[in-house]
């Protein structure tokens, strides 16, 4: 009996180094508590793409994350009203740029593999691109 659900699970993400995420980063954003520039990464994109692809994808495979990648700069960012209410404030976390990006990696692989087994509603409008 076909209970209606969709039981197809996503077995390994692999991630390649032409991605071009690297190229793509924009150089004005803070770098994390590693202090890596995303100008560095950016710049040296042809030359880091395969062992960042390699490192990501052993993360990956072992459920580990460099110790560097856990770690965040939290930053408090105002928004508006008085600044002398701490309730007028955000948290920012920055953290590690190269985990940003397998993170971005990830969730890529996620939403394509949910959309290409139609797991995502064709009613669904928010948090999906068009």
């Amino acid at each position: 009996m076909d209970s209606g659900i969709n039981t197809k699970t996503i077995e390994n993400i692999e991630i390649q180094p032409a991605d071009k995420k690297l190229a793509s980063l924009e150089v004005d954003k803070s770098p994390g508590p590693d202090g890596m520039q995303s100008r560095v990464l950016q710049e040296m994109a042809n030359i880091l793409d395969s062992p960042l692809a390699m490192l990501y994808n052993k993360a990956i495979k072992d459920g580990i994350l460099p110790e560097d990648w856990k770690c965040a700069n939290v930053s408090s960012i105002f928004k508006k009203g008085s600044k002398l209410d701490a309730e007028n404030y955000r948290p920012v976390s920055l953290t590690s740029v190269p985990r940003k990006i397998l993170e971005s990696l990830i969730w890529g692989s996620m939403v394509k593999y949910m959309d290409d087994n139609e797991f995502i509603s064709t009613s669904q409008h928010g948090f999906v691109r068009l």
